[in-house]
């Protein structure tokens, strides 16, 4: 088990698991001789870490005991979170649109696994990664490559190839009221 304090992980134990959460955070892991003298801030996220069929099998039978008070997600096929009852990704994307003033609807949302559901799920534009899971990819608009830099970069072009045809049929429309 593991939460996020500050800048760390603080972990019951090392494990292969902890060392890959390390490894894709760039934070520090921490393990304290009593992991609860080290809670004494509040938690927003714990982590549950054992193998993917396990984990599947624990979030069947902890859902009814967490409804209404927990939400809970795969994030990983070795992560699984709990967090407060409502937080997810979904609703931090409705939020930061509402303080961006802008609408949902003109955002692309990427996402991988079952934590991002409930944001791909929104008004956004949906892309499941080509490395997704199956769950995924049957609610995305669109599935590209795997999570690398190519797939910004492939999005970025089509971003261009749209705005230039905008630009262009602007541009034809303008001269088209000069000339007549």
């Amino acid at each position: 088990m593991q939460t996020y304090i500050e800048n760390a992980i603080v972990a019951t134990e090392y494990n292969k698991y902890t060392d890959i959460e390390g490894d894709i955070t760039g934070m520090e892991i921490v393990v304290p001789r009593v992991y609860d003298d080290i809670l004494e801030e509040e938690v927003t996220k714990v982590i549950l870490l054992e193998n993917p069929t396990m984990l599947k099998h624990l979030e069947s039978k902890l859902a009814s005991f967490s409804e209404g008070y927990l939400s809970m997600t795969i994030s990983k096929p070795f992560f699984l979170e709990f967090m407060n009852e409502g937080v997810d990704k979904g609703l931090v994307l409705y939020k930061l649109c509402e303080h961006l003033g802008i609408l949902t609807s003109e955002v692309i949302a990427f996402g991988d696994s079952y934590n991002d559901l409930p944001m791909l799920n929104k008004e956004a534009v949906s892309v499941a990664m080509g490395n997704s899971i199956g769950e995924v990819k049957s609610v995305c608009d669109y599935i590209t490559d795997t999570n690398t830099i190519t797939v910004f970069r492939n999005l970025l072009k089509i971003e261009y190839l749209l705005l230039g045809l905008v630009l262009q049929q602007w541009r034809t429309d303008e001269i088209w009221k000069v000339w007549t």
